[in-house]
């Protein structure tokens, strides 16, 4: 696609982004305030999803199955895409536990605040990793991205220990997700978009009661499953 075609692309899908979720925020909120639940909330940020995707031509193929208990998912993070793409991917209410400097956000942190999502800070992590224990322990699914920001499709980082200390705690299995075309779809830094596949590898559940063998199964397990850059993975998924 023509330089020029891709950034007027990343304008449009970044304006249909910000007018759906101005238009949505508020039914969306009064709808999980009357019943606050990370059921309702999870099935709103679907639907979202599913628009901000859809108007931008980017396409889901998901391959594995999620677990039907409470899990511990980490995953590489590669672009602003992974997130409404592991929402419309794993069919199991799920929250997020996200720095907290996503509260400098305006809407994304009024819809992460007034919901059960999780805040931490990577300098003071002991009371959102508190909050996010409590989570579990209440039967909730956490979602984190253990490498700490967005690799923006370069190698996969090195993982945090945060997630895998949380599961070990709460007795739970950390499901590896990879992620794979986000970067290619959306260039967040050059401002460029274009349509496209973006792939979500759910893999097995891993279990142990060691935080740093966890974590060291769980990044290899998802470099694994992440083809070369020059590759194009055509393994048998499901289109969303």
């Amino acid at each position: 696609m023509p330089a020029v075609v891709s950034r007027l692309w990343f304008v449009w899908s970044m304006a249909w982004t910000a007018l759906f979720s101005v238009l949505m925020i508020l039914p969306g909120w009064a709808a999980y305030l009357l019943r606050p639940t990370t059921r309702r909330y999870w099935r709103w940020m679907r639907a979202w999803s599913r628009l901000v995707m859809g108007t931008a031509g980017h396409r889901l193929a998901v391959t594995g199955e999620a677990p039907d208990g409470p899990a511990v998912y980490v995953a590489n993070h590669q672009g602003m895409v992974d997130i409404p793409a592991v929402l419309r991917a794993i069919p199991r209410p799920i929250l997020f536990l996200s720095r907290i400097t996503m509260r400098r956000l305006p809407i994304v942190s009024t819809v992460l605040t007034h919901s059960r999502n999780v805040f931490v800070d990577f300098d003071a992590p002991e009371a959102g990793l508190a909050e996010a224990a409590a989570r579990l322990a209440e039967g909730e699914s956490l979602f984190i991205w253990p490498e700490g920001t967005r690799n923006y499709g370069g190698p996969v980082r090195r993982f945090l220990p945060g997630a895998f200390q949380l599961a070990v705690g709460a007795g739970l299995p950390v499901v590896p997700v990879a992620i794979d075309g986000s970067t290619r779809v959306m260039e967040e830094h050059q401002m460029r978009s274009r349509p496209g596949l973006v792939r979500v590898h759910i893999l097995p559940a891993l279990t142990g009661d060691e935080p740093a063998d966890l974590s060291r199964r769980a990044r290899a397990a998802i470099v694994a499953a992440l083809p070369p850059p020059s590759d194009r993975s055509n393994g048998r998924s499901r289109t969303r």
